[in-house]
């Protein structure tokens, strides 16, 4: 999906531009919920009046989706790791086939 900067009001390209950059930050190819909330929470100046008006305590979302983003930045480092393992020994698997 193409996404057009026009189609959007300014406030919501940058938290769009902004939930990228978080996403990006954290290894992750889509801009998933958690990326765009800590956006919002981050840039948005009506979502924490909301979530204070709803008794939700903001730190605490941010940072347990903080710290859930970390989580996940491990995990697609540990994945690229593995992988590269996988790689390293089906190359030497082959190499050592037809040597």
């Amino acid at each position: 999906m193409k996404f057009v900067p026009s189609e959007f009001s300014n406030s919501a390209w940058d938290i769009f531009i902004l939930s990228k950059e978080i996403a990006q930050n954290n290894f992750q190819q889509n801009i998933d919920s958690e990326n765009l909330l800590l956006a919002l929470i981050k840039q948005d100046v009506i979502t924490p009046k909301i979530l204070i008006k709803n008794c939700v305590n903001i730190r605490r979302i941010e940072i347990t989706l903080n710290s859930l983003l970390s989580c996940l930045k491990e995990t697609a480092i540990i994945t690229a790791v593995i992988f590269s393992i996988i790689a390293t020994a089906t190359f030497l698997s082959v190499v050592l086939t037809y040597t």
